[in-house]
């Protein structure tokens, strides 16, 4: 279970790290894009409150152009009739003093107040102390938690100093009809294509994930090919050192074949030593392993014994394939079992069969 979960999990993991990074990309172009929608913002601001200089400098010509008359005159032929709301309106102040705000109602509230009671923040504080003498000047501005595009100019008129602003709310500047559905089309726009760029690596990534299990899958078949081929030349190998139908090694061979058989693990082995004359000798090499059968290895000890080793046999079936050799007048002097028990090697048990069989002579 724990095998199937880290394989499902190793599966996700490409996909699952391609999802994550094509989110944090969408992230920060979305975040990059309302940047730039907001300095778009600020740029329509900023030609929308140029325009409304002009207009300011048009109403200051039209107030320069009157005779010499009160300030009250002054609000009843000029700023009486321009149209005022809550979302744009006029100011005029002298001498710091509020002369006129929005509509005569508001002037009523705030008549003989001082400038800095209405323009309450420092934003706005800062635009009325930098307006300049017959020059137009802008800025955004806050006034009651509202942002306000603000145009002013100071003047003078019948000897006295003026401020007129005019200001407008930003937030209805910026929800204009046309602006507002241009904005929300590139809104949409923006998000649609973030959401085809996420899908896009979403399906990217499950692609190439799908490419990496085929090519593991591949690799895994190789492999696994690879490794019966390997085991089929072995077992091969295997067949051609036991399958010496018409050979008898020599004695120079013996301890490499000893030492094969134990890295092999080829046990139970049973060690059996005949007497060798020319007879036996040529039985052996001719009809030995039709006698034997093929997974018995025929070696010359010397020249009077042939070491017979029995593979993967233990010795009651050694001995009774021995007898197969009685006909033909062949005996086996010395056997001897290696079994998948014995703690010594395979060469340790044949230098004992040989010593035993040594012994033997000399009684």
């Amino acid at each position: 279970m724990n095998h199937t979960a880290k394989a499902k999990s190793g599966k996700m993991a490409p996909t699952l790290y391609m999802t994550l990074i094509a989110l944090i990309i969408a992230c920060l172009a979305g975040v990059y894009a309302w940047f730039l929608i907001s300095d778009y913002e600020k740029g329509v601001s900023e030609i929308y409150a140029q325009e409304q200089d002009g207009y300011v400098q048009l109403v200051l010509d039209q107030i320069n152009l009157q005779p010499e008359n009160t300030d009250e005159q002054i609000i009843q032929n000029i700023l009486g009739t321009l149209d005022s709301s809550t979302n744009r309106y006029w100011t005029l102040s002298h001498d710091k003093t509020l002369v006129f705000v929005k509509d005569v109602l508001e002037t009523s509230r705030y008549k003989s107040f001082s400038a800095d009671t209405y323009y309450n923040t420092v934003s706005s504080r800062e635009f009325v102390s930098s307006l300049q003498q017959d020059k137009v000047t802008h800025a955004m501005i806050e006034i009651d938690g509202r942002k306000f595009i603000a145009s002013g100019v100071k003047f003078i008129y019948d000897s006295k100093d003026y401020q007129i602003c005019l200001l407008t709310n930003a937030d209805i500047m910026l929800e204009n009809n046309t602006y507002l559905s241009t904005k929300i089309n590139l809104i949409i726009m923006i998000i649609v294509i973030l959401v085809i760029f996420v899908i896009s690596m979403i399906v990217l990534a499950r692609l190439v994930n799908g490419q990496n299990r085929a090519i593991l899958a591949e690799k895994r078949t190789e492999e696994e090919l690879r490794r019966n081929l390997e085991q089929m030349n072995e077992q091969l190998h295997n067949q051609r050192m036991y399958d010496s139908e018409t050979m008898i090694f020599g004695s120079a061979m013996i301890p490499t074949m000893l030492q094969k058989l134990e890295q092999r693990g080829s046990r139970p082995l049973v060690l059996v030593m005949v007497p060798s004359d020319e007879r036996s000798y040529q039985i052996l090499t001719d009809k030995g392993q039709l006698l034997l059968g093929k997974n018995v290895i025929r070696m010359k000890l010397d020249a009077d014994y042939i070491l017979l080793i029995f593979v993967q046999c233990h010795r009651r079936d050694a001995e009774r394939m021995l007898l197969t050799l009685a006909p033909y007048g062949i005996k086996a002097e010395q056997i001897f079992e290696v079994s998948e028990t014995e703690s010594r090697s395979v060469e340790e048990c044949f230098r004992e069969l040989t010593a035993e069989n040594g012994r033997s002579k000399e009684k």
